[in-house]
């Protein structure tokens, strides 16, 4: 029995030498039942192993497509080292001695249609390993100009759109008028717009479209129209009031409308290019005021105004009547006209008051602007107020009266008749 105990403590003692003379390290992951450190006791005789750990919070990570970090808790009791398989992920830091808070950094996705995955190694010397997955989303597509609007000037220019972008694009609208030194392209992009020369007097326009994989936008170009020149002579015109023509000058390149203010003055061009002569002829004008009206040219980029008056219309003037071989009965009257208008209705407005109106007598003759009445039916000595009379369009006009007396003895004789009046 007591050979028995011998042998026992004898291999008891042996194992516990060989073990302790093994060259753990610290993390060498190692359990044997219940023996701890690596010592002996003399009092016990038991044998202790200490076992390394490496353990991470979550070994599957998302980021974002635009790029981001993330956080996590490494748990160690040892030395440990982090790669990256890819260049795209950073992480920080790269290794430590015991627990730490790692952190993984993504750059943005440059796909706007793809994932993409990466794989961090935490690994110690003594063969423990670790694997986190990491997947990064599609990023948001980005799709910014440098301006949202392009006006070049008339005699053409270059200008540059810088377009911000993180996908594929392409460019359409262009017109014939426009050059784009590139029209596709992927990411950031700086394109020269080239525009001719315009040959319009209007201002023209295109809208270019930018279309990416999932965005679109707009930039509008605008080009003034070309420089021009017009003048009009004179700017003042003064028209007798019967009606007449006369002609006004354009000089330049522009294109223009003309128009009238009034419909008593016309003209006989209201459009064209450039130089021009036209005519405005005025209406008779039969009113005693008299009248303005304007003549306006315009061009896309001006004004210009001609000043049109016109005289008053007049009355005819009449000439002091005239009587001749004056009897007891009968006279003969003459008179003449001045007038700028036609003369519509001519004779002697004959009264025996010098204030009555006189009835009427129209001429029996006239030869060019001279007119002559025989005037019968007159009373002897008698006493008459007569005045020439003339109308026109304008109006009824009278001369200054005569006063005219008939022959005759005696007053209220029996061959005394009662004048025509």
């Amino acid at each position: 029995m007591k050979q028995n105990a011998y042998h026992h403590h004898s291999l008891h003692k042996a194992l516990s030498s060989v073990i302790c003379h093994l060259s753990f390290s610290a993390c060498a992951i190692i359990v044997l039942g219940a023996f701890g450190a690596c010592a002996t006791d003399a009092d016990t005789d038991q044998l202790q192993l200490s076992g390394g750990f490496l353990s991470v919070a979550q070994t599957d990570v998302a980021l974002p497509g635009q790029g981001g970090s993330q956080a996590l808790s490494v748990t160690a009791n040892c030395a440990w080292s982090a790669t990256s398989a890819e260049t795209w992920l950073t992480v920080t830091p790269t290794g430590g001695h015991g627990s730490a808070t790692l952190s993984l950094t993504a750059q943005a996705n440059p796909s706007v249609t793809t994932t993409r995955t990466a794989t961090v190694t935490l690994s110690t010397d003594d063969g423990l390993h670790r694997t986190l997955h990491v997947r990064q989303e599609m990023n948001d597509e980005t799709l910014r100009f440098n301006t949202a609007t392009l006006v070049f000037v008339p005699e053409g220019e270059a200008k540059s759109l810088v377009i911000e972008s993180n996908a594929q694009w392409e460019i359409m609208g262009a017109t014939d008028w426009l050059t784009l030194s590139q029209t596709t392209g992927e990411g950031n992009s700086q394109i020269t717009i080239t525009a001719e020369a315009n040959p319009l007097e209007t201002e023209r326009t295109a809208t270019l479209t930018v279309r990416g994989t999932t965005k679109s936008d707009r930039v509008t170009i605008t080009q003034e129209g070309r420089a021009t020149t017009l003048s009009v002579s004179p700017t003042e015109m003064l028209f007798d009031a019967v009606g007449m023509t006369k002609t006004v000058s354009l000089v330049g390149d522009a294109t223009w409308q003309a128009s009238s203010s009034a419909e008593w003055l016309q003209i006989d061009q209201t459009e064209g290019v450039g130089a021009a002569t036209l005519s405005l002829t005025c209406a008779d004008n039969a009113t005693e005021q008299s009248r303005t009206a304007t003549v306006t040219i315009k061009t896309l980029r001006r004004e210009l105004v001609v000043a049109v008056s016109q005289q008053p219309g007049q009355r005819p003037t009449l000439s002091l009547p005239v009587a001749s071989a004056v009897g007891r009965n009968a006279m003969t009257l003459g008179s003449a006209w001045l007038s700028d208008f036609d003369v519509t209705a001519y004779g002697f407005a004959v009264s025996t008051t010098a204030d009555a109106e006189g009835t009427l007598h129209p001429a029996d003759s006239h030869s060019g602007q001279s007119f002559t009445l025989q005037l019968n039916g007159l009373t002897s000595h008698a006493t008459y107020y007569i005045r020439a009379y003339a109308t026109n369009k304008v109006g009824t006009a009278y001369s200054e009266p005569i006063r005219v007396t008939t022959e005759g003895a005696v007053p209220g004789e029996d061959d005394n008749v009662k004048p025509n009046l």
